[in-house]
């Protein structure tokens, strides 16, 4: 994040410039999984390593950035990483210790509604939906991006 916050990383986070002291002390605060306890729910940004026990022995990779995990569900896979062979999506194996994990950070597969797991990343920064997940009801609620806040890269 640091990259990201110092102007270090993409253009795409230009706007980043503009924060003041406060906002990155502010951002850098907030925490990287929300817990409903009570409810058997967990949030994250991307997703979590399937056989970690507690949601702290996840790492900030794992909850920021996360997608892929070995098949065995034990160990994250880089980003960039050559070999694919022993890979898979972290949803496939993940088996609901944790509770129902809600997450984003996959946009390209959209909304994707499993027993243990609700991907909400439908695209709103490329101009596509902002998807909700009403944990009571289960209930799925998308509106349309006002614009296109960023263009997808690659």
């Amino acid at each position: 994040m640091f990259e990201i916050l110092t102007g270090h990383k993409r253009d795409k986070y230009s706007w980043t410039q503009d924060l003041i002291a406060e906002d990155v002390e502010y951002l850098e605060s907030l925490p990287l999984s929300i817990t409903l306890a009570d409810m058997g729910v967990c949030i994250v940004h991307a997703g979590v390593v399937p056989k970690k026990r507690r949601i702290e022995d996840n790492t900030e990779f794992d909850l920021t950035t996360l997608r892929l995990v070995t098949k065995d569900g034990t160990t994250a896979v880089a980003k960039g990483s050559k070999d694919k062979s022993n890979a898979v999506n972290w949803t496939e194996v993940y088996g609901g210790s944790l509770g129902k994990i809600v997450y984003g950070h996959d946009a390209k597969r959209g909304v994707q509604v499993k027993k243990d797991t609700v991907g909400l990343d439908s695209g709103c920064c490329y101009g596509g939906k902002l998807t909700a997940y009403e944990v009571w009801s289960g209930e799925i609620v998308s509106v349309d991006a006002e614009k296109v806040w960023c263009k997808k890269s690659g």
